[in-house]
């Protein structure tokens, strides 16, 4: 599509398209500007870089956000994911008695004294070491988490930021503004 430089009475250019022939478009000043024919609207100066084919970039600041999100929620899904299933697994009784069929006398007496000093619901010091280590784990798979939902916020303010062409503008309209016609007092 063929874009062309269509002027306005307060000095604008607005861009149209070869698609907007015969129709009516509204100048940032509030007018309303009728778009000639085909015909006529070849006549007028071509727009810059309106070259058929040519598309605007895709690629802008809410796009790279929104990337920049997703990245954070993958690493955060990813290492929450790792942590989650290298926890330590939980001791089965046939596991408890291998290991206590394996103990010697002595470490057999060192148990009894425990259990009689501390009572029966004493941990022993590798249960100890690996309730410590669950709820260290089970603290960095929140961390995760909460770098998930940050991911996410990000994602969220990325895909709702706005964009810079809210209405269609006209090549003039950035390097000057609309002028004003001064009252002349007689």
């Amino acid at each position: 599509m063929s874009k062309f430089l269509l002027p306005c009475t307060c000095g604008r250019q607005l861009s149209v398209g070869s698609d907007q022939a015969g129709t009516a478009v509204q100048c940032g000043c509030g007018r309303t500007v009728e778009v000639p024919t085909m015909r006529d609207l070849t006549r007028l100066k071509p727009a810059k870089g309106a070259a058929d084919g040519e598309l605007p970039p895709i690629w802008g600041l809410r796009q790279s956000i929104v990337f920049l999100g997703l990245l954070v929620l993958v690493a955060a899904v990813s290492f929450g994911s790792y942590l989650y299933f290298m926890r330590p697994k939980p001791q089965t009784v046939q596991e408890a008695r291998q290991v206590v069929s394996r103990w010697s006398l002595d470490d057999c007496f060192m148990a009894w004294g425990a259990f009689q000093k501390f009572g029966v619901s004493m941990q022993t010091p590798d249960e100890a070491y690996a309730a410590k280590n669950a709820a260290t784990l089970r603290n960095w798979i929140y961390v995760a988490g909460a770098f998930g939902l940050i991911g996410c916020a990000i994602m969220a303010a990325g895909w709702f930021w706005p964009t810079r062409e809210l209405a269609p503008r006209g090549a003039g309209d950035r390097a000057s503004p609309p002028r004003r016609r001064a009252n002349k007092k007689k």
